[in-house]
Formats: structure tokens, C-alpha cells, sequence
């Protein structure tokens, strides 16, 4: 058997740590790439990275980003493992939420347009929401 097919959360946990990854490989290349032309001077950026080019800055906050909510998609997984809940309510619902935190990310680092950007996180928050519920109906109900 299939490690997947036995532990089937292990796909999104896997596929948000990749993108994880990925976006701090992004993140570094573009901090070192403002560094290298000048634009963010080392005197400039020692005390924080706020002192970076917009685009680099967002690149940064979308980034730092995956050390908030994904805590709690983290969590929630493990736990729905731990204890057998395996659903399709719960599948369904990790992989819209990482769904989410990609479309979430590229908003921000390209357009940045606050509404479409609120309404991906939300929706991420929303499933969260979900998979905390499907975890508390199995906890006092037991199905």
C-alpha cells in the first residue's frame, strides 16, 4: 500500500511544504538581487527588510506569510491523522486551502489587489474553519 493512499492528507501538507520552498527560493533571489543592483544597500536593510523595493518587499511579505495560517493547516492535518479523519470533507477541504494560499500569493506578488487578495485568504480561513469543524463533530459526536 501506498503511503498516500493510507495517509491521503500527506499530498496537500506536501505540496504546501513545496511551495514553502519554492517561495523562499523566490524570496532569496530577489533580496539578492535588489542587494546586487543597489536598490536595497546593506546599511539600508541590517535592521529589517522593510527597507527593500516594493516588489521585493512583496515578494518578502508573501513569503513570510506561509509562517501564519499554514501553523494551523499544519495542525489541523496531523490531527485529522492522528485520529483517522481522512474524509473527503476533510481532504476536499486542505486542498482548497492550499489552492487558496497559491492564489493568495500570486495576487500579492503580482497585482497586490487588496480585495481579490482578502477574499483568497478568507477563503483559506474558511476551510480551515472546515477542517477544525469535521475534527470537533468527530471529537464530541464521534462520526
Amino acid at each position: 500500500m501506498l503511503i498516500l493512499e493510507r495517509y491521503p492528507l500527506l499530498a496537500p501538507m506536501l505540496a504546501q511544504c513545496l511551495f514553502f520552498f519554492v517561495m523562499g527560493l523566490i524570496t532569496v533571489s530577489a533580496r539578492t538581487k535588489a542587494i546586487r543592483s543597489g536598490e536595497a544597500p546593506l546599511k539600508d536593510i541590517l535592521l529589517g527588510q522593510k527597507n527593500y523595493p516594493q516588489k521585493t518587499q512583496q515578494i518578502s511579505n508573501a513569503f513570510n506569510n506561509q509562517f501564519e495560517t499554514p501553523t494551523y493547516f499544519f495542525a489541523l492535518a496531523i490531527m485529522a491523522m492522528v485520529v483517522g479523519i481522512q474524509d473527503l470533507i476533510m481532504l476536499g477541504a486542505a486542498w482548497i486551502y492550499v489552492i487558496l494560499r497559491l492564489v493568495h500569493t500570486y495576487i500579492y506578488v503580482t497585482s497586490n489587489y487588496l480585495q481579490a487578495r482578502f477574499l483568497a485568504f478568507f477563503g483559506g480561513i474558511i476551510a480551515l474553519m472546515v477542517m477544525a469543524g469535521r475534527i470537533a463533530v468527530w471529537a464530541v459526536f464521534g462520526i
